[in-house]
């Protein structure tokens, strides 16, 4: 991997690509090799062992999470939370639908649409997770990722969440 190529396809400038190079070299995630004027990152290990090794300087994708009466503006948007963990796993949905969205596309649906925050119980509640990148970057069929959706609800102490999460990453295809 190169910073250059990599910045642009995950929406960052180059130089903050070095300096993730330069963080990912520094954890012992991966070696940094120069190559003429190219800095090229290599990940050290298998997919699994990396993420293992990786997780202590992980942390949770959401900046936020709120509740919304049910908005229009929601269709592109990824299922997250409770939402996405009941389609890898045998978790029951929750009553309200969890959608993720990054900071510029929750600013765009408040200006768009009439958003009004509820309480969790109302019953025509949406659970909004704002988050600090994209999460249709590595999205599949609506779906955040396992791995982000791992992260953002690893905290979550609810044995049944906790059963589900365990469920999902051992079906996760490294």
């Amino acid at each position: 991997l190169i910073p250059a190529e990599m910045a642009p396809r995950l929406g960052y400038s180059a130089m903050t690509m070095t300096r993730a190079f330069d963080e990912l070299e520094a954890a012992n995630l991966a070696e940094v090799t120069v190559r003429g004027r190219e800095r090229c990152l290599r990940f050290v290990g298998g997919r699994k062992e990396i993420w293992e090794k990786a997780l202590p300087f992980l942390r949770s994708p959401v900046s936020k999470r709120l509740f919304i009466r049910r908005a229009s503006g929601l269709e592109g948007a990824m299922r997250a939370g409770l939402t996405a963990l009941a389609r890898f796993s045998m978790l029951a949905p929750p009553e309200y639908p969890t959608y993720a969205l990054s900071r510029e596309d929750w600013k765009a649906l408040r200006q768009r649409h009439k958003t009004i925050e509820v309480p969790a119980q109302d019953p025509d509640a949406s659970e909004i997770e704002v988050w600090w990148y994209p999460p249709a970057l590595f999205a599949e069929d609506g779906i955040v990722d396992p791995l982000s959706l791992y992260l953002s609800l690893k905290e979550d102490r609810d044995e049944r969440t906790e059963t589900a999460l365990e469920e999902m990453m051992e079906k996760f295809k490294w």
